[in-house]
């Protein structure tokens, strides 16, 4: 990190000083102050980023306007809190995400540009400058958004999420309208892509929530992290488009507590209710987005974007009332010198509009005439007027009957029936051919509808009996001793209740089951956490203790293989001795060395490998050699050389029980060659 050093008048690298952390120059040791990465002063260059302003703060940190010297161009530096910069695992979270999000190129994705950090530990990541103002402080300003307006910022701001996750699958973590920046030229562009995400890890749940509450879906809250993928962010993207219609959050409470529960338990009130102006398919795609299942969001963000485009080009983002008919304005008033009125003028003008007013009557009456001749046969007599013609009692009838009809469709089928009952008792002597049928019709509808209310009775009973049996169960067990399939168990039916009575708007449950259903949801959310934390600990400490068995495995195996390495260097180097003794003994021998000297040499061989496991033959050759060869007279040899014939195929005379078992081969005046015979194979063994 760089500061600007007054006695030497320039920007110099910083020296830690061991005690207190102070910074001083590493020309002159003049001490400098470094301001907080909260107030870093204009002039401070942080890897070739020269600092110029304050931007903004926020979770994550604090954003500059600054200047990349080697390129020449302005970003928007956001240099991470002290706090985060402090946990090490986040700092290399971060920077996997932020280098996963320097690899995307999209219009309305702001670029990111580089990340990195300093000797002094101040982490930073440089993204785009963009010129303008975030979506939040336009809605702050100017209330909500024009749907048409609103459609056009969020078909971009999709497509630019769409493109993350299909380039990357990368996703967002806390979509809001603060993270929307829209630039002078009607541009949208998406702030902090895949770098918000970072906070919204495993471990982040596990030490509290970090998203934003008014905008933060279900899961994020509930702590699911296993639930958490694009289709939050959809949530997220949704309750933005909510806010950008309505003017205000889907959620909205005193505390982020109580909005947090709101997002859990309540169903938002739907677009169409708040702005009237709305068209359904525009109100019908915020529901569907704000789902509080993830599973119940769209497929993908594809599906979003073309549903954005189809509302988008039928331009019926809205209806027009009567009062948004735009109002013509009347001609300009051309002010000229004002002149002295006319008489005649007065006289002809009203002339002359009743001049055109009767050749308007006589023109239609001409018309009318002409058309009545050709609809009346010649001998006939015209049809009465219809101020002088009266139905007949028939016609009436009828047309009562055709009206009671065609309202059908509009009542109720009970008040239907007793419309038609009521006829017929009416005019019992004219009964209509299909009055039977349509009141059968009826019959069979009322039938329907007391059957589907006697169904919704009936699971409106089943629920309250489950909300009764949910808080029996929740003042009694001790959630903390109960078993994990039953926390889920519970969970799924409480969020199973809380669900319905968010969709039927006739079932209602009371305040205090309802309190109790909320407490009890997060409760055992909160010791389900803990039982998968405890179970992923575990899982991670059962994974440690494997590896161990496996690596004092290896390492056991290593060493016994270095043994019999070493055992059997051992014996090689032993029976090199014995051979390199025998050659010396049978060189002594061959001199006619004295017996003690030849016994000296076996017992000097002994002796040196007394340590090691000497075989059991070496023992019995150097056991002959001492006690048969030694003790007779040098010429030895040549005794059994001159007997060579009367000696091969026989045992040696004299020898121990087990050359006993050998034959002589041959004898030559250096050796005896001794075999074995296998009596069942007939092999020879030497």
């Amino acid at each position: 990190m760089l500061g600007y050093c007054q006695v030497c008048r320039k920007h110099v690298e910083l020296a830690a000083s061991p005690n207190g952390g102070r910074h001083s120059c590493i020309h002159c040791g003049t001490p400098i102050t470094v301001p907080s990465v909260n107030q870093l002063n204009t002039g401070t260059v942080i890897n070739g980023f020269y600092v110029e302003s304050k931007i903004g703060q926020g979770g994550m940190g604090v954003v500059y306007k600054a200047k990349q010297l080697n390129l020449e161009r302005y970003v928007a530096l956001k240099v991470l809190s002290d706090e985060l910069s402090k946990d090490a695992e986040f700092v290399e979270r971060f920077f996997r995400e932020a280098r996963a999000a320097a690899s995307l190129s999209h219009s309305n994705i702001v670029q990111v540009y580089d990340a990195g950090s300093t000797l002094d530990g101040i982490y930073y990541f440089a993204m785009e400058l963009v010129e303008g103002e975030t979506l939040d402080t336009k809605i702050t300003r100017d209330g909500l958004i024009p749907p048409k307006d609103a459609i056009e910022i969020a078909s971009k701001i999709a497509s630019a999420l769409e493109y993350a996750w299909e380039r990357q699958k990368l996703s967002h973590g806390d979509i809001k309208p603060d993270n929307i920046i829209l630039n002078s030229s009607g541009g949208a562009k998406l702030a902090d892509l895949g770098l918000a995400k970072s906070i919204h890890d495993e471990k982040a749940f596990k030490e509290g929530l970090m998203a934003t509450p008014l905008y933060a879906p279900p899961e994020v809250i509930a702590g699911d992290v296993h639930r958490i993928d694009c289709h939050s962010d959809m949530y997220s993207f949704g309750a933005t488009l909510y806010h950008m219609l309505a003017g205000v959050p889907p959620f909205m409470a005193d505390d982020a507590d109580a909005v947090m529960k709101k997002h859990l338990n309540e169903k938002h009130i739907p677009l169409i209710q708040v702005n009237k102006e709305l068209s359904p398919a525009i109100s019908n795609l915020v529901d569907h987005l704000i789902a509080k299942n993830p599973e119940n969001r769209p497929s993908s963000w594809k599906e979003i974007c073309k549903t954005l485009d189809k509302i988008h080009d039928e331009r019926k983002v809205f209806h027009k009332p009567a009062s948004a008919v735009p109002k013509v304005n009347p001609a300009p008033i051309h002010h000229h010198e004002a002149k002295a009125p006319d008489p005649l003028a007065k006289l002809i003008k009203p002339l002359l509009f009743s001049v055109v007013i009767l050749a308007l009557l006589a023109v239609s009456v001409f018309f009318y005439l002409e058309s009545r001749k050709k609809t009346v046969q010649p001998g006939s007599a015209l049809p009465a007027t219809a101020s002088s013609s009266k139905p007949s009692p028939a016609e009436a009838i009828n047309r009562e009957w055709l009206k009671l009809k065609a309202d059908m469709p509009k009542v109720d089928p009970e008040y239907g029936i007793n419309l038609i009952q009521d006829f017929v008792k009416k005019h019992p002597s004219n009964v209509p051919a299909d009055a039977d049928s349509l009141l059968q019709e009826l019959k069979q509808k009322l039938v329907s509808q007391q059957q589907v209310k006697n169904d919704i009775e009936k699971k409106h009973l089943e629920i309250q009996n489950e909300i009764k049996d949910l808080c029996g169960l929740l003042s009694s067990l001790d959630l903390a001793k109960e078993q994990k399939a039953r926390l889920d168990e519970l969970n799924r039916r409480i969020e199973v209740v809380l669900q319905y009575a968010g969709k039927d708007k006739d079932f209602q449950i009371e305040p205090a089951s309802k309190k109790a259903l909320n407490e009890g949801f997060l409760k055992v959310s909160d010791v389900l956490l803990k039982i998968r934390m405890e179970e992923e600990r575990v899982a991670r400490l059962e994974e440690e203790k494997k590896e161990q068995e496996r690596q004092e495995k290896e390492k056991k195996r290593l060493a016994e293989e270095e043994k019999q390495r070493q055992d059997k260097l051992a014996l090689n180097n032993l029976i090199d001795g014995y051979y390199l003794a025998l050659g010396d003994f049978a060189a002594a021998y061959s001199k006619k060395k004295d017996a003690s000297y030849l016994k000296d040499l076996i017992d000097a061989w002994l002796d040196e490998n007394k340590k090691s496991p000497i075989p059991e033959s070496f023992l019995l050759k150097g056991d002959f050699i001492k006690n048969t060869v030694i003790p007779v007279e040098p010429g030895l040899y040549l005794v059994f050389e001159r007997n060579e014939t009367s000696l091969r195929g026989k045992p040696l005379p004299g020898t121990t029980k087990d050359l006993a078992k050998f034959d002589v081969e041959r004898i030559t005046d250096r050796a005896i060659k001794l075999m074995k015979v296998d009596n069942e194979n007939g092999k020879i063994i030497k």
